[in-house]
């Protein structure tokens, strides 16, 4: 019972100060709250994780619309190049044709003027060539060579790239560079893109020179440079025809009998 007096009742009193000092510390929590605004919570690992991937993902999508889009690429399963040579060995230029099977280590050169024919092919495991008419020896190197040239081709990495192969890793590197990774570590390929995401400039593993090319044309709906040239000029190419198909080559792999004539 309260009494209506100065005095409190003793048993009471610790209940009135706890009540006091409860108010105090509500408003001292309202000023708090007042003069900190609340912080978003730190995003987990994982999203962390994703946003710096996603610098390499807009960067990688940006390359694939400038080439054709994810959908003009996936499907393809080879690719047919004809194009025209410079070299300053050779008095004249001389026509290019590369069939490129992206399934599997195949991929065909021929190399044809009146100066020149020559021919040479991967299949697989094994590989051939021919040089004017006279049958050589690949050596394990040449071998390995061609086969890593076929393994680093940018159209077949644009395949891959399209459809999410887990064996790459694209990185954005810098303003204008995106480099793929394979899962071993190892660098694929790199790209220099300009604001449009084309590549301007192409290379393979360690090689820092690389190719540069000219503006994209089109085959069907994928896009391909016209033109392309080393760091020093002294190799150059016109491309004459591009076919992308979603069948295998129509040419043969194995080693002709002879080496064809035809220009």
């Amino acid at each position: 019972m309260f009494l209506l007096s100065g005095n409190m009742n003793p048993r009471l009193r610790p209940t009135r100060l706890g009540l006091l000092s409860l108010a105090w510390g509500l408003c001292g929590l309202t000023l708090l709250a007042q003069t900190n605004p609340a912080r978003p919570l730190a995003a987990p690992v994982n999203d962390r994780n994703t946003l710096r991937q996603e610098p390499s993902k807009l960067r990688l999508e940006q390359f694939l619309n400038a080439m054709g889009g994810r959908e003009a690429w996936r499907k393809i399963k080879s690719v047919t190049v004809r194009a025209t040579h410079y070299e300053p060995t050779l008095k004249e230029p001389y026509a290019n044709a590369i069939f490129n099977d992206f399934t599997r280590p195949r991929v065909r050169f021929e190399a044809r003027s009146t100066e020149i024919n020559r021919q040479r092919a991967i299949n697989v495991d094994h590989g051939w060539r021919l040089r004017d008419g006279e049958n050589l020896h690949m050596t394990p190197k040449q071998f390995e060579e061609d086969r890593a040239w076929w393994e680093a081709n940018i159209y077949r990495t644009l395949v891959r790239l399209s459809n999410d192969d887990p064996d790459l890793t694209p990185t954005s590197i810098g303003e204008r560079r995106l480099e793929i990774h394979r899962s071993d570590g190892r660098r694929l390929n790199w790209f220099e893109l300009n604001a449009a995401g084309e590549p301007i400039r192409f290379g393979t593993y360690d090689n820092e020179d690389g190719t540069v090319f000219g503006p994209l044309a089109s085959a069907g709906a994928v896009k391909y440079p016209r033109w392309g040239a080393n760091s020093t000029g002294t190799f150059r190419y016109e491309v004459t025809e591009f076919l992308p198909s979603e069948d295998l080559p129509a040419v043969s792999f194995d080693k002709p009998a002879k080496a064809e004539s035809k220009p």
